[in-house]
């Protein structure tokens, strides 16, 4: 009788598992098919007047770059502003950006260091734009990414836009299994945005209509929390796949752990405040949230959880094969912290390895938020820069 509940209880959690990294894709992918979204006529009566808003502490190793390279987007000049705002640096970076002798570029200073967030709904208010895109001081834009975010809003029902984020190659394996980690993620996002439901944008590259941009609580992610909110409102998320960003990965498996960490204790902050501000169960994305979000942040308990049971059915072949698959999968993963550490590098066991350094941050950041922990201010990985 135990030993028929434990195989019950067993191909439920491996259930649960292939669908939260396999299964999911798999349904996404039918459903985008099935769905019929007509074109709507463009909303646009003349081009759209576009901030692209960057919030900076202590970039003097990227911001040059960042400003020229906005500066040399394709997107008429005249109905582009570019807003950076630093907050509180302490290096150079408010020498840069006051060198700047640009009308197209406006430069906030805030001497002391508030939070992302915290400068963003300062600032937001001052700018110009129609939509508002985000964006990392480290993230270099394609040339047309602009052109292609602002045509996903001529449909009236699009309120938040995703754009593609692309890792330069790295050399370590953290930075190899941050890039396939991220082209996986970008998959998912395609698919959740062709169906009118991306759940999350990044960070480096996304935007939003400003009459629908709402202030962001200082421990979340904006970069979570908008999308959301405009999904919640009943608008649209979408992903648009040739608004490209490109970034360096994180070469250190340290800060790696520490961003992903931070990523989940924020990201279940917007949550919580989301579901406060809105309810949990109104507006679209439910499913999504459940199925990309919330499941996959308790992967590694039921990973833990799936390896007892397992051990407890091992007399039979079947069961035995997937038991000793999960140790040489863990053995692998371990193998690639030290080989990482000496510099090596090998998709058999950098994938293992970046898998299971993402789902042990995550559960510690988890860890984190019900401890009380809020992260407003922190310093950015010195590798990606």
């Amino acid at each position: 009788m135990i030993i028929n509940l434990l195989q019950i209880f067993f191909w439920i959690l491996f259930s649960i598992l292939f669908y939260i990294y396999f299964g999911y894709p798999i349904l996404l992918f039918c459903i985008q098919k099935m769905i019929n979204r007509p074109k709507t006529e463009s909303e646009f009566q003349k081009i759209p007047y576009v901030t692209i808003f960057i919030a900076a502490h202590n970039e003097e190793a990227v911001i040059k770059e960042k400003i020229m390279n906005a500066l040399s987007l394709n997107y008429p000049s005249k109905y582009l502003q570019i807003v950076v705002a630093s907050d509180g640096s302490t290096d150079s970076t408010e020498n840069i950006l006051q060198s700047f002798d640009n009308t197209q570029v406006t430069v906030f200073i805030n001497k002391t260091n508030i939070g992302k967030n915290a400068i963003i709904n300062k600032y937001i208010p001052k700018t110009k734009g129609d939509i508002i895109v985000f964006t990392d001081s480290n993230a270099l834009f394609s040339n047309n990414s602009i052109k292609y975010l602002v045509e996903c809003f001529s449909d009236y029902r699009v309120g938040c836009v995703g754009g593609k984020l692309k890792y330069l190659k790295g050399s370590t394996g953290v930075a190899k299994g941050e890039g396939l980690y991220f082209r996986y993620e970008n998959f998912i996002r395609n698919l959740e945005g062709l169906c009118g439901n991306l759940i999350g944008c990044n960070g480096a590259i996304y935007a939003i209509r400003k009459e629908l941009y709402i202030p962001v609580p200082n421990h979340v992610p904006n970069d979570f929390y908008h999308p959301l909110s405009v999904l919640k409102r009943g608008f649209c998320s979408v992903f648009e796949q040739q608004a490209v960003a490109y970034e360096k990965p994180s070469e250190s498996q340290g800060e790696e752990f520490n961003r992903r960490k931070r990523i989940v204790t924020r990201s279940f902050g917007a949550l919580v405040e989301i579901s406060k501000k809105y309810g949990f169960f109104n507006g679209k994305g439910l499913f999504n949230l459940i199925s990309h979000k919330i499941l996959r942040w308790f992967g590694l308990p039921m990973m833990l959880i799936f390896f007892l049971v397992n051990g407890f059915l091992i007399s039979k072949p079947l069961f035995l094969g997937f038991f000793l698959f999960q140790i040489l999968f863990y053995l692998f993963g371990f193998f690639g912290y030290f080989l990482n550490c000496f510099g090596y590098k090998t998709k058999l066991f950098y994938i293992p390895f970046y898998f299971l350094l993402i789902n042990f941050a995550g559960v510690s950041g988890l860890i984190d938020y019900f401890k009380g922990k809020r992260t407003i201010t922190w310093t950015s990985a010195k590798t990606t820069r």
